[in-house]
């Protein structure tokens, strides 16, 4: 009796929507064409006959949930078992022509995140965004141009790393998925759509309150901590021991007059300093070596998580009769 090997039917598809506007004409979009896709809505602000439409069009309707939008991304991957997670905040019927692109992207090219951008015309950014994709492009050297935009889809292995990933200081989802992927150095493919998750702009972004710079500030300070603490820590130590350095000047010249070092302020002060810079250093070497451990244990981690084509395909138990 031999085995049968059952045709590929293809990727399950799992399509999230967050905050559209037009429902109906996304799911009935995505569902012509991925008519295999599993399409769930999250949104507890619908009214009865917006219900009904998504119940019509296709769609499962799920309560959001309360609390970040980091805890509601994991619960939305956790939701439905699929093998390619697409991630629409926001779009509009006419970025819909884009999910078998993306399904391509992600099955046929083994890419692990797809980053959905909008146009170059509407996606200058104020300062901030400027800074902050600075800031990452400096850290990874690549991925600035990933944090604008929510529209994303990943793959099986990239939904089960994330989920279970040490939680970390509240970001904005993009800016978090995108630093998923770039610390486990995860192969990321990149699209541009029409409006890509973000609603279009009849004028320039709002300035940034001094709240607003002072948090992204914070922001980029904890980037650079997390991602490069020997760098960033090592640095500010030495110039603390440089500004320790200096203040001895002073009671180093007094000692080489008189041959005696004057205790003082001074020279309290100074040792005081250089000791700073010198524990900086120290712990900036520490947790550098305690992050690029974490990180390995979960590279290993996610690399133990098959693809869809390296999974083992399903049988059957038809039997095949013999020619005698």
């Amino acid at each position: 009796m031999a085995w049968a090997t059952v045709a590929d039917p293809g990727p399950d598809v799992a399509i999230l929507l967050t905050g559209c506007d037009a429902l109906a004409a996304t799911i009935r979009g995505f569902r012509t064409l991925l008519p295999r896709a599993t399409v769930l809505v999250y949104d507890d602000g619908l009214t009865p006959a917006a219900v009904a439409e998504v119940g019509t069009a296709g769609g499962i309707l799920r309560g959001a949930t309360s609390g970040s939008r980091r805890a509601q991304v994991r619960r939305m991957l956790a939701d439905v078992d699929a093998d390619i997670y697409i991630l629409a905040h926001g779009v509009g019927p006419e970025d819909v022509c884009l999910a078998p692109l993306i399904v391509a992207e992600i099955d046929g090219n083994a890419r692990d995140l797809v980053d959905v951008s909008r146009l170059a015309a509407g996606a200058g950014g104020d300062a901030g965004d400027r800074l902050l994709s600075r800031a990452v492009d400096f850290l990874f050297g690549q991925g600035g141009d990933m944090l604008s935009s929510d529209f994303k889809a990943c793959s099986r292995r990239f939904a089960r790393s994330y989920r279970v990933a040490a939680a970390g200081p509240e970001r904005a989802s993009a800016l978090d998925l995108s630093l998923h992927a770039l610390r486990l150095r995860l192969p990321v493919g990149r699209m541009t759509a029409l409006s890509a998750g973000r609603a279009p702009s009849s004028g320039p972004p709002p300035a940034r309150t001094i709240a607003g710079w002072l948090g992204l500030l914070h922001l980029v300070w904890r980037l650079l901590v997390e991602e490069r603490p020997r760098r960033v820590l090592g640095l500010l130590g030495l110039a603390i021991v440089a500004a320790g350095i200096a203040t001895a000047l002073p009671p180093l010249t007094i000692y080489r007059w008189r041959g005696t070092l004057p205790f003082g302020p001074a020279t309290l002060m100074s040792l005081m300093l250089m000791a700073a810079g010198a524990g900086l250093g120290a712990a900036g070497a520490a947790l550098d070596a305690l992050a690029a451990a974490r990180q390995e244990v979960a590279r290993v981690g996610v690399e133990n998580i098959p693809r869809r084509g390296e999974r083992a395909p399903p049988q059957s138990s038809v039997s095949q009769s013999s020619v005698s």
